[in-house]
């Protein structure tokens, strides 16, 4: 999405102070959600009381379906749901930096971007 596109004129809001919020469906296309169903998360399940006797299993399954495929291990660049999402977070940067050079000389260029997220 450029400025152009954007709902609101980046000129009224170039010379204000710029937060983000990343949250977890930031990188979805990549690495999944802890979202399993409607009310469940591998959260749910790993604190429900009748689960307790298959938490080894919860947590390997949370590993081999998400961690491992993701973790310390360089994707395959030809990995369209990886290259996906690089190229949305550097299209958001790249808007961001063309956003923030508007700003006058004498302001502070800057953004401030926080995220929960471990990806980031």
């Amino acid at each position: 999405m450029s400025t152009r596109e954007f709902p609101c004129k980046a000129s009224n809001i170039y010379d204000k102070n710029i937060n983000f919020l990343f949250g977890s469906g930031a990188s979805a296309s990549y690495i999944p959600t802890l979202w399993l169903a409607e009310n469940t998360t591998y959260e749910t399940l790993l604190t429900h009381e009748d689960c307790k006797d298959v938490k080894d299993f919860i947590l390997c399954s949370y590993f081999n379906k998400i961690i491992r495929k993701t973790f310390c291990i360089e994707p395959a660049l030809e990995n369209k749901k990886y290259t996906s999402t690089i190229a949305s977070y550097t299209n958001f940067l790249d808007e961001l930096v063309t956003l923030l050079e508007k700003k006058g000389s004498n302001q502070i260029r800057r953004a401030n971007i926080f995220t929960t997220n471990y990806d980031l």
